[in-house]
């Protein structure tokens, strides 16, 4: 089973637009692998044989919460052909107000109109014996001061985890109302997924480091959090340095074309290959070439399939 940790879509309506501006933002600096929808994230999985994809919003405004939270809900579980059926019924890919937290986009619903159906292959645990589809996490504004009421909210609504972007969001990863925000949303049992280091839409000094999430990591004590890229995109030597060795998961999201493969190796040999997950941050990177890259790599066949799946599926329990 292949999963991908990191990924990003929008609803149909603003996805374009939205992925031209953050092109714009970061110079073009990336070639994209899609246009930030739904239906080409799912298309793009059926051809290069990933069977999940988690989708990781960043929510950066207060006045977002409850929406991005909802259509997070709505586009949880569903499969390439549900959401074909859906297109096809004229209701998917619009942001409006979902099913029920878990349920399926399928034949006789849509996203947008809050219908719900019966796909073959959804997504919590798979009916037809493995999970296959979309996963979204959740987001929260991190400085709103009913921090606790929002994640509860994204709880409520049934998602696994959330995304946070120092840089995007404007906070400083171990400030101490962050550490409460940690604790609150650990304590729920929501996973963490992080932005980690080097961002080209933002100047230095980042927000982010290793030496950070090591001191985060020590002050949460448990709980699964996760550091992109590595890590911390381009402070690989600070991650050999703070991070390895901790608890702190590493996933490889814009990863093999940037970071050199034997300091990739050494990582994975020191940190554990338990403790790596496949990502892509797709539509930012190619992830097919991401996969073909890591299989190429002078690793186990356990380790690689740790890292392509097995790892997200037991922290995710799927």
């Amino acid at each position: 089973m292949i999963i991908d940790i990191h990924t990003h879509v929008f609803p149909d309506d603003i996805a374009r637009g939205t992925i031209r501006m953050l092109s714009e933002k970061t110079g073009n600096k990336y070639e994209l692998s899609g246009d930030g929808t739904v239906s080409t994230l799912l298309k793009n999985m059926d051809d290069w044989g990933i069977d999940v994809s988690v989708v990781q919003p960043v929510v950066t405004k207060q006045s977002q919460t409850r929406k991005v939270n909802e259509w997070a809900a709505a586009i949880t579980a569903v499969s390439a052909k549900a959401w074909a059926a859906a297109e096809k019924a004229g209701g998917a890919g619009r942001a409006g107000k979902p099913g029920k937290p878990g349920e399926s986009v399928g034949s006789v619903g849509s996203v947008g109109s809050g219908g719900t159906g019966n796909s073959s292959k959804v997504g919590k645990v798979g009916k037809v014996g493995k999970p296959s589809g979309l996963i979204s996490f959740g987001g929260i504004y991190p400085h709103s001061s009913d921090y606790m009421d929002d994640i509860d909210f994204v709880v409520g609504l049934g998602l696994r985890g959330l995304k946070f972007h120092a840089e995007y969001q404007n906070f400083v990863l171990d400030d101490d109302h962050m550490l409460r925000v940690y604790d609150y949303a650990l304590s729920k049992g929501l996973v963490l997924l992080h932005h980690a280091g080097f961002d080209p839409g933002y100047p230095p000094p980042f927000k982010s480091s290793p030496q950070q999430f090591a001191r985060v990591a020590k002050a949460m004590g448990g709980g699964v959090i996760i550091a992109a890229h590595l890590g911390g995109h381009d402070q690989w030597d600070d991650v050999e340095r703070h991070l390895v060795g901790s608890g702190i998961y590493l996933d490889t999201s814009m990863g093999f074309e940037f970071f050199p493969r034997d300091q990739f190796l050494r990582i994975v040999k020191t940190h554990g290959a338990d403790k790596i997950l496949f990502g892509s941050d797709a539509p930012w990177s190619n992830a097919g070439k991401e996969i073909a890259n890591l299989r190429a790599m002078p690793l186990g066949a356990d380790e690689i399939d740790a890292i392509l799946g097995g790892n997200a599926a037991r922290i995710l329990s799927l």
